[in-house]
């Protein structure tokens, strides 16, 4: 590993988005995707909880741990060393990626992602669970890891947190002025709430409304503004945040 290790990077980096919003943008990632995601430190020590955890690689490395974390390191070095993102597939024939992560222009953290199997048909049978495994097109794997790496590219923001406080007011104005000739009040809340990365349920206690009422604003929302998923709600608000 010839890197030099930016700890401090990662703690900063979290401490700047929120760690509440990073795991929630995390969950809901893995679950539209269908795919295991975590993110980790350049020690390779996990920052967040994995989301959508693959039962089969549990399985595997309760039995092939010292493999398995070795591969994991090579990968993690590989980033480390290029800055860019590596697609690798483990001795299994599963296929993973990560996403390295920056913050002030510096490598600060890396995204781990994937547990698919990137073919038309599955080899794992000797593995009853490894039917479980989700089989991705290339195409549809590059989609997947292309707008990660942009919406991270999106949060590699520069240091400077009492600037960002004292223009934070003035740049949600811009927002809300943009929002309000196609949304009513109600739905800029809920777009609000949903760029900060809340869930339905955690929308829902902070409006007192229901699950339900939430998920018809967000339809709403997503007709209004011709879109076709809550990641691109979570862009959009990213990409005219500081317009």
């Amino acid at each position: 590993m010839t890197a030099d290790l930016n700890l401090a990077g990662c703690e900063k980096w979290i401490k700047t988005i929120g760690k509440r919003k990073i795991q929630s943008f995390q969950d809901s990632f893995a679950d539209l995707y269908n795919i295991s995601l975590g993110i980790v430190d350049l020690e390779g020590k996990s920052v967040t909880v994995w989301s959508n955890s693959s039962l089969f690689c549990h399985l595997i490395m309760q039995k092939n741990r010292e493999r398995c974390k070795s591969e994991q390191q090579c990968v993690l070095d590989n980033v480390l060393n290029s800055k860019k993102i590596c697609i690798f597939t483990c001795y299994l024939g599963i296929t993973y990626f990560a996403c390295p992560i920056f913050f002030n222009e510096e490598l600060a953290a890396i995204c781990l992602g994937g547990g698919v199997y990137l073919g038309k048909e599955k080899i794992l049978i000797d593995y009853k669970i490894a039917k479980d495994v989700p089989v991705f097109s290339e195409s549809k794997l590059n989609d997947c890891v292309g707008l990660l790496e942009n919406i991270f590219n999106l949060l590699n923001v520069h240091e400077n947190i009492n600037e960002t406080n004292k223009n934070k007011e003035n740049e949600l104005s811009q927002e809300v002025l943009f929002l309000e000739k196609k949304l009513s009040r109600r739905e800029i809340e809920v777009i609000k709430f949903i760029r900060d990365g809340l869930t339905n349920k955690e929308i829902s206690a902070e409006l007192n409304i229901s699950d339900k009422t939430v998920k018809t604003h967000i339809t709403n929302i997503l007709r209004k503004l011709n879109m076709k998923d809550r990641m691109q709600i979570i862009m959009f608000c990213k990409n005219n945040l500081m317009k």
